[in-house]
């Protein structure tokens, strides 16, 4: 679980920055790195993380298709 103290340890405030920091090290290759942040996360923080990356990010998708295949996409990615 990811606590505030953790989160201070990275000089984040908010858990969305927490999880910019996994997709972030994702899109930069650092897939151990963000695997290991991810698997920081509670059961419940896992789920916010996926609601946060479609209610932050769905609007980049062109359909709902798309959208649900990027989303499915990274659940895969995050297994």
């Amino acid at each position: 679980m990811v606590t505030k103290q953790i989160l201070g340890t990275y000089e984040f405030s908010y858990m969305e920055e927490y999880y910019e920091y996994i997709l972030e090290s994702k899109l930069n290759g650092q897939h151990t790195q963000s695997k290991e942040l991810y698997e920081e996360l509670s059961e419940g923080q896992k789920d916010e993380f996926f609601d946060w990356v479609e209610l932050t990010y769905g609007y980049e998708s062109e359909d709902e298709n798309e959208m649900n295949y990027e989303m499915r996409s990274l659940r895969e990615y995050f297994k």
